[in-house]
Order: structure tokens, then C-alpha cells, then sequence
């Protein structure tokens, strides 16, 4: 899809930061960070909405791919597949990779050999994510400027939805670092929620009609 026309617009530095103040096992945070075109802020987001994703996933999983085919199956790895190697989660990439491609070639011996050990290794991996974020958020690092402006908002939400029309990855995850900035109700939370959950798998199309029925309803 855009991804590679979205890395031409925002060429990615050589080089990922060397510190974060946030370390994570089998997190290669600094990575993650270039990967994703986010400030740390923005990729602080980019964990939540993964570990909220890889929960749903694991669930779904948890009867695979017996329960509702090697179709679904396939999807569900795929897109862990992706969504890990851009938080720099490298290894359960990997493995996702490898069910993926078994799913694709009908090796139920493969994944009936190694489903439990990738879903152990991802589950291990959100249960040491979650407590290193409630960690950060509370060591003073995470500080925000709460405050809305209606025709500034509308304003930052049409970029939003222009830069996702455009598949500008980059752009895009800039503009929800300064929505995270900004005060919001609950609907709208949630609903800007939702866009970063499909942007995290790539659904760049369904993300973008979100921020049409918010600019709608304004």
C-alpha cells in the first residue's frame, strides 16, 4: 500500500536516538521510534494502541486456526506481523512472519507446533509494556498542555484527515502528537483512539472516515 511512498515523503534518519528513558525487553524502543516517524510521545500512543490491539488479537488466536479458518488466521499474524516490527518488537515480528507464511501455505503442523510459544512471547511482551508505560507516564517525562480551541481543532483534524488521504504515515502520527496535547471529551478520545488502532495495521482508508464523521458532527 502507501507505506513506501509515505518513507519517500519522510526519509528517516540514519540513526535511531541512543536514549529513550524507556527500556523494555525485547523492545528495541529507539527503533520503534524511527519506525513509526513519531517524537516519543507520539510513541508512547503507538504502545497503548498495540497492546490494546495484540490483547484483542491473542484473544481471537486463542482457538486458532481450527476455530475460524487459516484465512482469519493468516490475517490475525499478519498484521501482529506488521504492527510489531514497527514498535521494534523484532523477534515477535519474526515469528508472526513465520505463521503467516504457514498459514498462507496450509501448515497446520507448523503453527500447531509453535502458536503457543508466539502467543506466550506476545503476551509476555504487552504484560511488560503496559507496566513500563504506567511507569514513564508517572516519572514527571510525559507533561501536556490541556486546552481546546473549536476552529483550531476542526483545523488540526482536516490536516489529519488530509494527511492520512495522502498515506503521509509521518505527518499523520505528528498530528496526533499534538492532539495528545490538547483536552478532550470522552466520544472524542475514543474516537481518535480508534484512528491510531488503524493506522497501527495500516488501515490508512477506514482511519480517514473516522476523522470524516468528526469533522462531520463539528
Amino acid at each position: 500500500m502507501g507505506k513506501r511512498a509515505a518513507a519517500a515523503r519522510n526519509p528517516k534518519p540514519s540513526a535511531p536516538p541512543a536514549e529513550t528513558g524507556l527500556n523494555i525487553e525485547g523492545l528495541d524502543t529507539p527503533r520503534g521510534i524511527v519506525s513509526t516517524g513519531a517524537t516519543m510521545e507520539g510513541y508512547i500512543k503507538v504502545l497503548e494502541t498495540y497492546c490494546r490491539d495484540a490483547e484483542k488479537r491473542l484473544e481471537i488466536l486463542s482457538g486458532m486456526p481450527d476455530g475460524i479458518g487459516l484465512a482469519l488466521f493468516t490475517t490475525q499474524v499478519h498484521a501482529l506481523k506488521s504492527a510489531s516490527a514497527s514498535i521494534g518488537a523484532s523477534e515477535i515480528s519474526r515469528m508472526a512472519a513465520e505463521l503467516e507464511e504457514a498459514g498462507k501455505n496450509g501448515d497446520t503442523d507448523f503453527i500447531g507446533k509453535n502458536l503457543a510459544a508466539f502467543r506466550e512471547n506476545l503476551s509476555g511482551l504487552v504484560g511488560r509494556i503496559k507496566p513500563a508505560l504506567a511507569e514513564y507516564a508517572h516519572s514527571g517525562e510525559n507533561v501536556t498542555n490541556p486546552g481546546e480551541s473549536g476552529p483550531a481543532f476542526r483545523e488540526t483534524l482536516s490536516r489529519l484527515r488530509d494527511a492520512l488521504e495522502a498515506e503521509d504515515i509521518g505527518e499523520a502520527n505528528g498530528i496526533l502528537d499534538e492532539i495528545a496535547n490538547i483536552s478532550l471529551d470522552r466520544d472524542m478520545a475514543r474516537a481518535l483512539s480508534s484512528v491510531s488502532d488503524h493506522m497501527l495495521v495500516s488501515e490508512l482508508k477506514e482511519a480517514a472516515l473516522i476523522v470524516d464523521d468528526l469533522l462531520r458532527d463539528m
